[in-house]
């Protein structure tokens, strides 16, 4: 894992971390590579020689029968080669005294640069410390990302959503931290996008320095100890929730998970940032977290910081709490607006739709009449309503007198309407 600094935060990663058992073959294990690399490898060939008193032949001979490889590959990487495996640099160190071992270990550590697995011809930047990007990037593949490895040896990371947006966001985030773009796909089988990272030296990252397991996690996954001891635990959540959150039509945020450990650690990371939410678990054996109502709430940019104004669940939260949207150009484009915000929201079968030409047709309406008529529960119908009104499409009736039945009045103006806007 990373290497600890004075006052115990972890904030880097030691690329000679990355290999700690002896490969099957010189092959199958990492390699970096990155300036000055050439001459830090021939001043440590050239120490060793010197405190056995042997030559370099003589050095590439014994190291040929401890890796157990053909001499002339280790000849080409004691002569020509710019780039070196990780296995073969620990194994020459381990022949200096821990002094001059940390020495060239600190040499190493500021001159790479990249790094692959085995033949790939695909070298990638190496991450040496934690940002707030690779945090991000953490929390969703926490959230909904899997590492598999196929019988084969092929490792393959992704990560998957309905929306295209926020996944643009992770191959943003992965082509600055690794300095390779991977591509969107289209699920042929489901409604979601997917991002696919079909790199080894990636994914054996997450897996070495991260903690990431390969295959199936719900209920093992949990905040890496790295995050814990980091400024970029907030980050970490935001990458969660970027993916496992909801922002739900009666204006809360939510997320439920299978693992108790994972919630707490969201738990303590919200409560560390000034974020309230409520706690419970459901008899399905998912852990949950719910904010407060915050269709009043006063301090909206707080919240929409969770998951970034430019998101699906930035926006439907920008709407629900400031009626941010835009104009639609006719009542079709509204209602297409209306309906694609409560799609998969909403248990109902009375849409949207059904309220709004209710409301058209009767120009005053009440709750009563709604749930009545159409019959419609008042949970979804309150939460309909809210829409309605954040949209400018009706208006509550200034009712002063006790006792008043609460009307809403319907906005024929188009112009006076503001409906949310469809990322996807």
């Amino acid at each position: 894992m990373g290497c600890k600094t004075r006052g115990g935060s972890v904030k880097h990663f030691h690329i000679l971390e990355l290999d700690g058992t002896k490969p099957e073959t010189i092959n199958s294990c990492f390699y970096i590579q990155g300036r000055n690399l050439r001459s830090i490898f021939d001043e440590i060939v050239n120490e060793i020689c010197k405190r056995e008193k042997i030559n370099q032949y003589e050095l590439s001979r014994e190291i040929t029968v401890q890796i157990g490889t053909e001499k002339s590959t280790i000849l080409k990487y004691f002569r020509e080669h710019t780039f070196f495996p990780v296995f073969l640099l620990n194994v020459m160190l381990s022949k200096l005294p821990q002094y001059r071992k940390d020495f060239f270990c600190s040499k190493i550590q500021m001159g790479v640069e990249f790094f692959k697995f085995g033949i790939s011809k695909n070298w990638v930047k190496f991450p040496k410390r934690l940002t707030k990007e690779l945090a991000w990037l953490i929390g969703a593949i926490a959230a909904d990302g899997w590492i598999s490895r196929d019988k084969q040896g092929k490792e393959r990371l992704g990560i998957v959503d309905q929306n295209a947006c926020v996944l643009r966001m992770g191959q943003e985030k992965f082509e600055k931290i690794f300095g390779i773009k991977f591509s969107l796909k289209k699920s042929k089988k489901e409604n979601c996008w997917l991002l696919i990272v079909d790199c080894k030296a990636i994914s054996r990252f997450f897996t070495m320095f991260l903690g990431f397991s390969y295959g199936y996690k719900a209920k093992n996954i949990h905040e890496p100890e790295i995050l814990k001891k980091s400024h970029y635990r907030f980050e970490f959540a935001r990458g969660v929730m970027s993916f496992d959150g909801s922002v739900e039509l009666d204006s809360t945020v939510t997320i439920g998970l299978k693992s108790k450990k994972f919630i707490n650690d969201l738990s303590e990371i919200f409560y560390e940032n000034g974020f309230e939410f409520k706690y419970s678990c459901s008899k399905s054996g998912f852990f949950f977290l719910k904010s407060q109502y915050l269709s009043q709430c006063t301090d909206s940019k707080k919240w929409i910081s969770i998951f970034g104004d430019k998101t699906t669940k930035g926006n439907r939260l920008n709407f629900l709490i400031n009626g941010i949207g835009y104009p639609p150009n006719s009542e079709e484009n509204a209602l297409a607006s209306l309906e694609y915000f409560t799609r998969k929201r909403a248990t109902s079968k009375v849409s949207i739709t059904s309220i709004f030409h209710f409301a058209k047709k009767k120009k005053k309406i009440t709750k009563h009449q709604l749930m009545t008529e159409l019959g419609i529960s008042h949970a979804t119908l309150w939460k309909y309503l809210l829409l309605l009104r954040r949209a400018n499409i009706i208006k509550n009736e200034e009712n002063k007198g006790r006792g008043k039945t609460n009307h809403y009045l319907y906005i024929s103006n188009i112009g006076d309407w503001c409906v949310p806007f469809m990322v996807s």
